[in-house]
């Protein structure tokens, strides 16, 4: 069964992709960090750690440096294994951790929205649906819990592959 995408999906998409640089502009210009509170405390220097290790072409097995040498790999608050991660890796770590920030929310709303049309939501209820999820008292009451944010959008992945496998049919 495929589904036929319309103008106002794309509009949708678009908006859902571009909000959260809107509505963090202002700490975004004023150079503050998304994710106050534990995001300073912990997730940055984790992520930093995190970044230069790939940026030295290492696996970031160790963390020496900060926290008294919390295992990297071993700890979900680095997220080493993420994918963004080691797209990211190569910027300035908290340009890079803005960035981490700014598309999970992003990627979040927009595949809340592509889930909600798989299993039939009109165009405005998909968005309404997507805008709650992504910009929600949830996500929001989380914000300074970066490694929350981040898996924010794993979750409607994962359930648009489950949908998916379940519309196949198929043993």
């Amino acid at each position: 069964m495929t589904r036929a995408y319309f103008k106002s999906d794309f509009f949708a998409l678009v908006v859902l992709g571009l909000f959260p640089l809107i509505a963090y502009v202002e700490p975004l210009l004023e150079h503050r960090l998304l994710g106050p509170g534990d995001g300073v405390a912990l997730h940055l220097p984790m992520r930093t750690e995190a970044f230069a290790a790939y940026r030295d072409l290492s696996i970031p097995f160790l963390n020496t440096r900060e926290f008294l040498g919390t295992p990297l790999l071993a700890a979900y608050r680095g997220g080493v294994l993420y994918p963004l991660m080691i797209l990211l890796a190569p910027f300035e770590a908290f340009s890079a951790f803005q960035a981490l920030v700014l598309i999970s929310i992003s990627l979040a709303g927009v595949l809340t929205f592509l889930y909600l049309k798989r299993l039939g939501a009109g165009a405005h209820g998909a968005f309404v649906g997507a805008l709650c999820f992504a910009y929600g008292p949830y996500l929001l009451g989380h914000f300074e819990d970066t490694a929350t944010l981040v898996a924010a959008p794993m979750l409607p992945l994962v359930l648009l592959a489950a949908e998916s496998h379940m519309n196949r049919a198929s043993a």
